[in-house]
């Protein structure tokens, strides 16, 4: 590489890395001052001192540039898989502990989707026809499918038994992020230390672990779509197809459990993408493809499960296109809102026509850009 090559990718580098670092590190100072109160049910709520989260957070940075600086994993090398273990112990312990101590049973949103999967189980439809739950969010019945085969196992309404499955989704999260920084590592002698470390900082991180509790699929999504990224990582390096039907499949679990984690495959199919621009295997392409039709599978295989179970179609529902215009809508005063009814207001004003609520909801949201 020539001088001028290497001032040009080093210029490049500071223009990408400052501003991102800015705008992380704005993101982070938001988070911690944005959030004081945890909601504990509807009257009760938790103080948070975002200094100390702050205090903490700088100790954390300063013990990592120390622990670079002096190279102290190298006194550490030969114990490296006894920490990990102690490390997966002592998390999962503490998650045992809260979720024992906190007792803590669902409401709101949680509430119906539980509440839904034990009426299903009674050949109780109510939640599914017009102008109830599931007629504006239809996508949400797939979490219930899951919670009725769920509570068929453990027993109706059992909430402990999938607050530890979201301990163990937790644990497998977090050694997954760690595999996968190690994986990106070029040295391995580094990397199962720096992936120790990962997996010891990823635990400090109190807000996320609290998550336990929270009756949704949020964390046994996580843990599957993490899997896939993963093996996609691992697919970048090998070209295996055996790791490209793994990827899908978690992809499609994933997605099924959380619809939004539809984030995640975007960015996998993007990655997928960049692999074949760099001119490697077309069989990325072939990725994608089983991605979305696993995807596709799994959630038709579900819908159709839950239409046989009450007789009836479930209902298109409100379009996911209302949420966008939703975001960009402001109050009276000009100024924008967090969440109000408009998502379920769009879908009645147009007669509980999912088409024609998205035609009006692309109409609307044309406008604000406009404005």
């Amino acid at each position: 590489m020539t001088k001028l090559s290497e001032k040009l990718d080093s210029m490049f580098r500071i223009l990408i890395l400052i501003p991102f670092g800015v705008f992380v590190s704005y993101l982070a100072l938001l988070s911690l001052f944005s959030t004081q109160y945890a909601f504990v049910g509807e009257a009760a709520s938790v103080s948070d001192s975002p200094v100390k989260a702050l205090i903490l957070y700088v100790l954390l940075v300063g013990v990592v540039c120390l622990w670079k600086k002096f190279r102290l994993s190298r006194y550490l090398e030969p114990y490296q898989k006894l920490i990990k273990a102690v490390g997966v112990i002592g998390l999962f312990a503490f998650l045992v502990w809260f979720i024992l101590s906190t007792q803590l049973e669902p409401h709101g949103d949680q509430l119906a989707i539980c509440s839904a999967a034990d009426q299903i189980r009674n050949y109780n439809f109510s939640q599914f026809v017009q102008g109830n739950y599931f007629d504006y969010w239809p996508f949400q019945s797939r979490i219930v499918v899951f919670l009725w085969f769920f509570f068929r196992i453990f027993g109706p309404s059992n909430y402990d038994a999938f607050h530890f499955l979201n301990a163990v989704s937790i644990v497998i999260s977090l050694h997954l992020v760690s595999r996968i920084f190690s994986l990106t590592m070029h040295s391995e002698e580094q990397s199962k230390s720096k992936e120790n470390l990962i997996f010891l900082a990823c635990m400090m991180f109190l807000p996320f672990l609290m998550y336990v509790t929270f009756i949704y699929g949020n964390l046994p999504g996580l843990a599957f779509i993490l899997g896939a990224v993963y093996w996609e990582v691992r697919f970048m390096e090998e070209h295996k197809g055996y790791q490209l039907a793994l990827m899908a499949l978690l992809c499609a679990v994933g997605v099924w459990l959380k619809n939004t984690y539809l984030i995640f495959v975007v960015a996998i199919v993007v990655f997928l993408l960049v692999d074949l621009w760099q001119g490697r295997k077309a069989s990325a392409i072939v990725g994608a493809v089983f991605v979305a039709a696993a995807i596709s599978m799994i959630n038709m295989a579900s819908d159709l499960i839950l239409e046989h179970r009450m007789g009836f179609e479930l209902s298109e529902g409100s379009p996911m296109i209302a949420w966008v215009t939703m975001a960009f809508g402001e109050d009276e005063n000009g100024n924008p809102v967090k969440f109000d009814s408009y998502n379920i207001d769009v879908y009645t004003e147009n007669d509980r026509d999912t088409a024609k609520a998205q035609e009006a909801a692309i109409k609307e949201l044309g406008a604000d850009w406009r404005i």
